[in-house]
């Protein structure tokens, strides 16, 4: 079966977030966030190894981007 040009891409993206987690490992920052320095969820790590931020700063970038994306008192959605 041929490999499209999206599939490698996304292979491609995976090897980088591979390579990237073995050098904090290396480093000894794997396990850390990036952003706040808690220590990661394991079950986060045992769902993707190569996260890079605890659910709790995600949480709040998701939290900011919505308010961001939200019409301010007086601005109409047009």
């Amino acid at each position: 079966m041929p490999v499209g040009s999206e599939d490698l891409g996304d292979l491609a993206a995976k090897l980088d977030g591979v390579e990237a987690a073995m050098k904090r490992l290396d480093a000894g920052t794997y396990g850390v966030c990036e952003s706040c320095g808690a220590p990661l969820e394991d079950e986060r790590l045992e769902g993707d190894p190569t996260q890079t931020r605890c659910s709790s700063c995600i949480d709040t970038e998701a939290s900011l981007n919505l308010a961001e994306a939200m019409p301010t008192h007086g601005e109409s959605g047009s």
